[in-house]
Protein backbone atom coordinates (compact mmCIF):
# COMPACT_ATOMS: atom_id res chain seq x y z
CA UNK A 1 0.00 0.00 0.00
CA UNK A 2 1.16 3.20 -1.29
CA UNK A 3 1.25 5.70 1.68
CA UNK A 4 0.17 8.58 -1.12
CA UNK A 5 -3.31 6.66 -1.08
CA UNK A 6 -4.56 7.84 2.06
CA UNK A 7 -5.38 11.26 2.65
CA UNK A 8 -2.15 13.48 3.36
CA UNK A 9 -2.30 15.47 6.69
CA UNK A 10 -4.03 18.71 5.27
CA UNK A 11 -7.34 16.81 5.24
CA UNK A 12 -6.86 13.90 7.75
CA UNK A 13 -9.43 14.33 10.77
CA UNK A 14 -7.68 11.40 12.62
CA UNK A 15 -10.38 9.46 13.09
CA UNK A 16 -8.39 5.92 13.05
CA UNK A 17 -11.10 4.40 11.06
CA UNK A 18 -8.65 2.93 8.86
CA UNK A 19 -6.40 1.47 11.56
CA UNK A 20 -9.48 0.04 13.01
CA UNK A 21 -10.51 -1.85 9.95
CA UNK A 22 -6.94 -2.61 8.95
CA UNK A 23 -7.09 -6.89 9.03
CA UNK A 24 -3.12 -7.38 9.47
CA UNK A 25 -2.73 -4.56 11.96
CA UNK A 26 -0.56 -2.68 9.51
CA UNK A 27 -1.64 0.96 10.17
CA UNK A 28 -0.99 2.39 13.14
CA UNK A 29 -2.31 6.11 14.62
CA UNK A 30 1.08 8.11 15.71
CA UNK A 31 1.38 11.43 16.91
CA UNK A 32 3.67 13.73 14.90
CA UNK A 33 5.80 16.94 16.44
CA UNK A 34 2.20 18.54 17.10
CA UNK A 35 0.76 15.97 18.75
CA UNK A 36 -1.99 15.14 15.89
CA UNK A 37 -2.24 11.50 15.45
CA UNK A 38 -2.02 10.63 11.71
CA UNK A 39 -1.93 6.73 10.40
CA UNK A 40 1.56 5.66 9.85
CA UNK A 41 1.75 2.71 7.12
CA UNK A 42 4.00 -0.44 7.76
CA UNK A 43 4.33 -1.41 4.07
CA UNK A 44 5.68 -4.65 4.54
CA UNK A 45 2.58 -6.11 6.15
CA UNK A 46 0.23 -4.36 4.07
CA UNK A 47 -1.47 -6.84 1.67
CA UNK A 48 -3.07 -4.18 -0.42
CA UNK A 49 -6.66 -5.16 0.24
CA UNK A 50 -7.36 -1.55 0.36
CA UNK A 51 -9.85 -1.56 3.00
CA UNK A 52 -8.27 1.46 4.89
CA UNK A 53 -9.27 3.64 1.11
CA UNK A 54 -12.52 2.40 1.25
CA UNK A 55 -12.89 3.02 4.99
CA UNK A 56 -11.86 6.23 5.19
CA UNK A 57 -14.87 9.12 5.59
CA UNK A 58 -12.74 11.71 4.08
CA UNK A 59 -11.97 9.25 0.61
CA UNK A 60 -15.13 7.57 0.94
CA UNK A 61 -17.76 9.80 2.43
CA UNK A 62 -20.89 8.05 3.88
CA UNK A 63 -24.50 9.14 2.16
CA UNK A 64 -25.49 12.63 4.05
CA UNK A 65 -28.54 13.16 6.08
CA UNK A 66 -29.92 16.66 5.61
CA UNK A 67 -31.53 18.75 8.33
CA UNK A 68 -35.14 17.80 8.46
CA UNK A 69 -36.70 20.21 11.33
CA UNK A 70 -34.72 22.34 14.28
CA UNK A 71 -35.17 23.04 17.56
CA UNK A 72 -34.62 25.25 20.76
CA UNK A 73 -34.56 23.65 23.70
CA UNK A 74 -33.71 23.25 27.65
CA UNK A 75 -34.13 20.27 29.95
CA UNK A 76 -35.95 21.00 32.92
CA UNK A 77 -33.81 18.90 35.50
CA UNK A 78 -31.43 22.38 36.51
CA UNK A 79 -28.73 20.19 38.04
CA UNK A 80 -28.25 18.10 34.83
CA UNK A 81 -28.44 21.96 32.81
CA UNK A 82 -25.40 23.27 34.57
CA UNK A 83 -23.37 20.21 34.76
CA UNK A 84 -23.97 20.18 30.67
CA UNK A 85 -22.32 22.77 27.76
CA UNK A 86 -25.49 24.38 26.88
CA UNK A 87 -29.37 23.25 27.19
CA UNK A 88 -28.71 19.60 28.71
CA UNK A 89 -30.57 17.53 26.13
CA UNK A 90 -27.75 15.07 25.52
CA UNK A 91 -28.48 14.08 29.39
CA UNK A 92 -31.93 13.44 28.34
CA UNK A 93 -31.65 11.39 24.87
CA UNK A 94 -28.82 9.12 26.70
CA UNK A 95 -30.93 7.96 29.29
CA UNK A 96 -33.73 7.72 27.59
CA UNK A 97 -31.73 4.68 25.51
CA UNK A 98 -30.01 3.55 28.84
CA UNK A 99 -33.44 2.68 30.58
CA UNK A 100 -34.32 1.04 27.54
CA UNK A 101 -31.71 -1.40 28.35
CA UNK A 102 -29.23 0.18 25.53
CA UNK A 103 -25.42 1.48 25.37
CA UNK A 104 -24.01 4.96 25.34
CA UNK A 105 -20.97 6.31 24.22
CA UNK A 106 -19.06 9.58 24.08
CA UNK A 107 -15.73 11.82 25.07
CA UNK A 108 -14.41 11.54 28.87
CA UNK A 109 -11.54 12.63 30.29
CA UNK A 110 -9.18 9.70 31.35
CA UNK A 111 -7.11 9.83 34.75
CA UNK A 112 -4.50 12.42 32.63
CA UNK A 113 -7.22 14.37 31.35
CA UNK A 114 -6.61 12.98 27.91
CA UNK A 115 -10.05 12.83 25.70
CA UNK A 116 -11.08 9.47 24.81
CA UNK A 117 -14.22 7.85 23.38
CA UNK A 118 -15.92 5.18 26.31
CA UNK A 119 -19.19 3.80 26.84
CA UNK A 120 -21.19 3.21 29.62
CA UNK A 121 -24.32 1.10 30.50
CA UNK A 122 -25.55 2.80 33.83
CA UNK A 123 -27.30 6.59 33.86
CA UNK A 124 -25.02 7.06 37.10
CA UNK A 125 -21.90 7.28 34.67
CA UNK A 126 -23.94 9.42 32.08
CA UNK A 127 -21.98 12.53 33.91
CA UNK A 128 -18.27 11.90 32.64
CA UNK A 129 -19.55 12.33 29.43
CA UNK A 130 -21.13 15.64 30.06
CA UNK A 131 -19.54 19.40 29.49
CA UNK A 132 -17.49 20.25 26.34
CA UNK A 133 -13.88 18.99 26.37
CA UNK A 134 -12.08 21.04 23.19
CA UNK A 135 -8.77 19.14 22.67
CA UNK A 136 -8.53 15.87 20.27
CA UNK A 137 -10.09 12.71 21.18
CA UNK A 138 -8.76 8.83 21.14
CA UNK A 139 -10.77 6.60 19.44
CA UNK A 140 -9.76 3.93 21.92
CA UNK A 141 -11.84 0.81 20.37
CA UNK A 142 -15.40 2.36 20.46
CA UNK A 143 -15.85 1.24 16.75
CA UNK A 144 -15.33 -2.28 17.94
CA UNK A 145 -17.42 -2.38 21.05
CA UNK A 146 -20.10 -0.52 18.70
CA UNK A 147 -20.18 -3.46 16.84
CA UNK A 148 -20.21 -5.74 19.89
CA UNK A 149 -22.91 -4.67 21.17
CA UNK A 150 -25.13 -3.88 18.14
CA UNK A 151 -24.08 -7.73 17.58
CA UNK A 152 -26.18 -8.81 20.59
CA UNK A 153 -29.44 -6.71 19.79
CA UNK A 154 -28.43 -3.84 22.11
CA UNK A 155 -29.47 -0.61 21.14
CA UNK A 156 -26.51 1.82 21.34
CA UNK A 157 -26.23 5.73 21.42
CA UNK A 158 -23.24 6.93 20.06
CA UNK A 159 -22.21 10.35 20.59
CA UNK A 160 -19.38 12.33 19.08
CA UNK A 161 -17.65 14.62 15.99
CA UNK A 162 -19.38 14.36 13.14
CA UNK A 163 -15.95 13.30 11.62
CA UNK A 164 -16.15 10.16 14.22
CA UNK A 165 -19.56 9.42 12.95
CA UNK A 166 -18.68 9.23 9.49
CA UNK A 167 -16.05 6.96 10.32
CA UNK A 168 -18.42 4.75 12.24
CA UNK A 169 -20.82 4.90 9.47
CA UNK A 170 -18.14 3.14 7.36
CA UNK A 171 -16.17 1.08 9.92
CA UNK A 172 -20.26 -0.36 10.23
CA UNK A 173 -20.87 -1.11 7.15
CA UNK A 174 -24.34 -2.33 5.35
CA UNK A 175 -25.18 -4.45 7.95
CA UNK A 176 -28.64 -5.06 10.00
CA UNK A 177 -27.38 -4.43 12.85
CA UNK A 178 -26.89 -0.72 12.18
CA UNK A 179 -30.82 -0.76 12.71
CA UNK A 180 -30.41 -0.24 16.48
CA UNK A 181 -27.85 2.12 16.75
CA UNK A 182 -28.49 5.98 17.28
CA UNK A 183 -25.81 8.81 16.58
CA UNK A 184 -25.77 12.28 17.74
CA UNK A 185 -23.41 15.04 16.38
CA UNK A 186 -21.71 17.88 18.14
CA UNK A 187 -21.08 21.11 15.99
CA UNK A 188 -17.42 21.20 16.58
CA UNK A 189 -15.48 24.86 15.79
CA UNK A 190 -12.09 22.77 15.68
CA UNK A 191 -10.15 20.09 17.13
CA UNK A 192 -6.99 21.67 19.51
CA UNK A 193 -3.65 19.94 19.84
CA UNK A 194 -3.58 16.98 22.55
CA UNK A 195 -0.03 18.11 23.26
CA UNK A 196 -0.53 21.89 23.63
CA UNK A 197 -3.57 20.89 26.27
CA UNK A 198 -1.16 18.67 27.82
CA UNK A 199 1.52 21.07 28.17
CA UNK A 200 -1.41 23.71 29.54
CA UNK A 201 -2.40 21.19 32.47
CA UNK A 202 1.39 20.61 33.33
CA UNK A 203 1.97 24.73 33.70
CA UNK A 204 -1.28 25.03 35.26
CA UNK A 205 -0.24 22.43 38.14
CA UNK A 206 2.99 24.29 38.31
CA UNK A 207 1.60 27.53 38.71
CA UNK A 208 -0.73 26.09 41.71
CA UNK A 209 2.04 24.15 43.54
CA UNK A 210 -0.10 21.40 43.58
CA UNK A 211 0.90 17.92 41.47
CA UNK A 212 -2.67 16.34 40.85
CA UNK A 213 -5.10 17.61 39.07
CA UNK A 214 -9.15 16.20 40.03
CA UNK A 215 -11.12 18.20 37.36
CA UNK A 216 -11.33 20.32 34.31
CA UNK A 217 -14.44 22.09 33.26
CA UNK A 218 -13.71 23.82 29.62
CA UNK A 219 -17.26 25.37 29.82
CA UNK A 220 -18.14 26.27 33.81
CA UNK A 221 -21.33 28.46 33.79
CA UNK A 222 -20.17 30.46 37.23
CA UNK A 223 -20.48 33.02 35.04
CA UNK A 224 -23.38 32.20 32.92
CA UNK A 225 -23.79 30.13 29.63
CA UNK A 226 -22.49 33.08 26.95
CA UNK A 227 -19.39 33.79 29.71
CA UNK A 228 -18.89 30.60 30.41
CA UNK A 229 -15.07 29.83 31.99
CA UNK A 230 -12.04 27.61 32.07
CA UNK A 231 -11.99 25.55 35.58
CA UNK A 232 -9.39 23.39 36.50
CA UNK A 233 -9.71 21.80 40.50
CA UNK A 234 -6.60 20.53 42.12
CA UNK A 235 -6.11 18.04 44.83
CA UNK A 236 -5.65 20.38 47.35
CA UNK A 237 -8.96 21.93 47.10
CA UNK A 238 -7.46 24.96 45.37
CA UNK A 239 -9.16 25.69 41.52
CA UNK A 240 -8.21 27.81 38.77
CA UNK A 241 -11.21 29.30 36.82
CA UNK A 242 -10.81 32.09 34.28
CA UNK A 243 -13.35 33.13 31.67
CA UNK A 244 -12.77 31.68 28.13
CA UNK A 245 -11.79 35.94 27.05
CA UNK A 246 -8.67 35.87 28.82
CA UNK A 247 -7.54 32.09 29.41
CA UNK A 248 -4.74 31.22 27.51
CA UNK A 249 -5.62 28.31 26.12
CA UNK A 250 -9.19 28.95 25.02
CA UNK A 251 -8.26 32.40 23.61
CA UNK A 252 -5.57 30.85 21.44
CA UNK A 253 -7.82 27.75 20.86
CA UNK A 254 -10.42 30.42 18.85
CA UNK A 255 -8.01 32.21 17.64
CA UNK A 256 -6.84 28.23 15.23
CA UNK A 257 -3.40 28.41 16.78
CA UNK A 258 -3.55 24.99 17.04
CA UNK A 259 -5.85 23.46 15.67
CA UNK A 260 -5.44 20.17 13.80
CA UNK A 261 -4.81 21.30 9.79
CA UNK A 262 -8.26 19.48 8.55
CA UNK A 263 -10.40 21.45 10.95
CA UNK A 264 -9.58 24.57 8.11
CA UNK A 265 -11.24 22.56 5.42
CA UNK A 266 -13.43 20.18 7.65
CA UNK A 267 -15.27 17.60 4.65
CA UNK A 268 -18.09 17.36 8.24
CA UNK A 269 -20.03 20.34 8.07
CA UNK A 270 -24.24 20.51 7.06
CA UNK A 271 -25.16 19.28 4.85
CA UNK A 272 -22.74 16.43 5.07
CA UNK A 273 -24.01 15.12 8.24
CA UNK A 274 -24.66 11.55 8.51
CA UNK A 275 -25.80 11.57 12.38
CA UNK A 276 -29.46 10.99 13.81
CA UNK A 277 -29.74 14.51 16.06
CA UNK A 278 -26.99 17.12 16.24
CA UNK A 279 -26.29 18.92 19.09
CA UNK A 280 -25.20 22.83 19.27
CA UNK A 281 -25.20 25.99 20.97
CA UNK A 282 -28.63 28.41 20.22
CA UNK A 283 -26.03 31.37 20.25
CA UNK A 284 -28.88 33.53 18.59
CA UNK A 285 -31.99 32.53 21.01
CA UNK A 286 -32.97 35.59 21.75
CA UNK A 287 -33.49 36.86 18.40
CA UNK A 288 -35.07 33.75 16.56
CA UNK A 289 -36.61 32.02 20.72
CA UNK A 290 -37.69 35.02 22.86
CA UNK A 291 -39.51 32.56 24.18
CA UNK A 292 -36.35 30.68 25.85
CA UNK A 293 -34.51 34.00 26.13
CA UNK A 294 -34.80 33.68 29.83
CA UNK A 295 -33.24 30.69 29.78
CA UNK A 296 -29.76 32.28 28.34
CA UNK A 297 -27.52 32.62 31.54
CA UNK A 298 -27.91 28.85 31.67
CA UNK A 299 -27.72 27.42 28.47
CA UNK A 300 -30.14 26.99 25.58
CA UNK A 301 -29.01 23.91 22.92
CA UNK A 302 -30.33 24.05 19.15
CA UNK A 303 -30.92 20.67 18.00
CA UNK A 304 -31.24 18.97 14.52
CA UNK A 305 -33.53 16.21 14.05
CA UNK A 306 -32.19 14.40 10.64
CA UNK A 307 -33.71 11.06 10.64
CA UNK A 308 -37.29 9.18 12.07
CA UNK A 309 -35.19 7.62 14.24
CA UNK A 310 -33.89 10.83 15.74
CA UNK A 311 -37.09 12.51 15.83
CA UNK A 312 -38.42 9.65 17.64
CA UNK A 313 -36.00 9.60 20.37
CA UNK A 314 -36.11 13.50 20.65
CA UNK A 315 -40.05 13.04 20.81
CA UNK A 316 -39.42 10.48 23.79
CA UNK A 317 -38.05 13.08 26.14
CA UNK A 318 -40.15 16.25 25.44
CA UNK A 319 -41.72 15.97 28.81
CA UNK A 320 -38.72 16.69 30.40
CA UNK A 321 -37.66 19.73 28.20
CA UNK A 322 -38.89 23.04 27.28
CA UNK A 323 -38.37 23.23 23.44
CA UNK A 324 -39.87 24.97 20.49
CA UNK A 325 -39.27 25.06 16.50
CA UNK A 326 -37.20 26.81 14.54
CA UNK A 327 -37.03 27.51 11.27
CA UNK A 328 -34.01 25.49 9.55
CA UNK A 329 -32.79 28.38 8.26
CA UNK A 330 -32.56 30.49 10.92
CA UNK A 331 -31.33 27.57 13.76
CA UNK A 332 -28.43 27.37 11.05
CA UNK A 333 -27.29 31.20 11.48
CA UNK A 334 -27.47 30.41 15.00
CA UNK A 335 -24.63 28.52 14.80
CA UNK A 336 -22.10 29.45 12.24
CA UNK A 337 -19.84 26.56 13.03
CA UNK A 338 -22.27 24.00 11.92
CA UNK A 339 -21.91 25.44 7.90
CA UNK A 340 -18.48 26.88 7.78
CA UNK A 341 -15.02 25.47 8.51
CA UNK A 342 -12.93 27.66 11.06
CA UNK A 343 -10.82 30.19 8.72
CA UNK A 344 -7.13 29.33 8.85
CA UNK A 345 -5.03 31.17 11.44
CA UNK A 346 -2.31 33.53 9.50
CA UNK A 347 -0.12 33.29 13.37
CA UNK A 348 -0.57 29.48 13.36
CA UNK A 349 2.91 28.40 11.92
CA UNK A 350 4.82 31.02 13.64
CA UNK A 351 3.13 29.37 16.91
CA UNK A 352 4.22 25.90 16.14
CA UNK A 353 7.97 27.66 15.20
CA UNK A 354 7.78 29.34 19.27
CA UNK A 355 5.91 26.26 20.75
CA UNK A 356 9.29 24.47 22.00
CA UNK A 357 11.29 27.68 22.80
CA UNK A 358 8.88 29.02 25.82
CA UNK A 359 6.61 28.08 28.24
CA UNK A 360 3.48 27.77 27.00
CA UNK A 361 1.50 30.64 28.92
CA UNK A 362 4.24 33.18 28.36
CA UNK A 363 3.92 32.24 24.64
CA UNK A 364 -0.18 32.41 24.41
CA UNK A 365 0.47 35.84 26.20
CA UNK A 366 2.16 36.59 23.62
CA UNK A 367 0.13 35.90 20.76
CA UNK A 368 -3.28 37.47 22.85
CA UNK A 369 -1.84 40.53 21.80
CA UNK A 370 -4.05 43.28 20.16
CA UNK A 371 -3.88 42.54 16.37
CA UNK A 372 -1.46 44.97 15.47
CA UNK A 373 1.42 43.80 17.08
CA UNK A 374 1.03 40.45 15.38
CA UNK A 375 1.10 42.09 11.83
CA UNK A 376 5.08 41.83 12.81
CA UNK A 377 4.90 38.26 13.63
CA UNK A 378 6.27 36.27 10.38
CA UNK A 379 7.67 39.22 8.97
CA UNK A 380 10.20 40.50 11.76
CA UNK A 381 10.95 36.55 13.66
CA UNK A 382 14.24 38.18 15.01
CA UNK A 383 11.92 41.22 17.08
CA UNK A 384 9.59 38.96 17.92
CA UNK A 385 11.85 36.09 19.93
CA UNK A 386 12.96 39.38 21.58
CA UNK A 387 9.59 40.56 22.53
CA UNK A 388 8.37 37.02 24.05
CA UNK A 389 11.81 36.40 25.79
CA UNK A 390 11.76 39.34 27.68
CA UNK A 391 7.62 38.85 28.66
CA UNK A 392 7.38 38.00 32.77
CA UNK A 393 6.22 34.64 33.22
CA UNK A 394 2.27 34.48 33.51
CA UNK A 395 1.64 35.07 37.55
CA UNK A 396 -2.07 36.22 36.96
CA UNK A 397 -4.14 34.91 40.07
CA UNK A 398 -5.63 31.66 40.40
CA UNK A 399 -9.30 32.92 40.09
CA UNK A 400 -9.47 35.73 37.48
CA UNK A 401 -12.74 36.36 35.84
Amino acid sequence: MKKSLLPDASICNGCAACAVVCPVKAIQMTPNDQGFAYPQIDEEHCITCEKCIRTCPVLTPPTPQLVQEAWGAVTNRKEELMRSSSGGIFQLLASKVLTRGGVVFGARFDSDFNVVLDCCEDIIELSKFQGSKYVQCSENGAYVKTLEYLKTGREVLFSGLPCQLAALNNVLGNTSHSAKLLTVGCVCHGIPSPKVWQKYLQERREISGEEKIIGVNCRDKCLSWYDYSMSIMFSEGKKYSCIYKHDPYMRGFLQHLFLRPACFHCKFKNPHWIQDITLADFWKVRKFLPQLFEEKKDGVSLVLVHSTEGKQLLESVTDDMKCFNVPVNKAMVSNPASMNSVKNAPYSKAFWQDYNKYPLLKLLRWYNYRSWWKSFINLFPKWRHNHIRDMVPDSRPQSNH
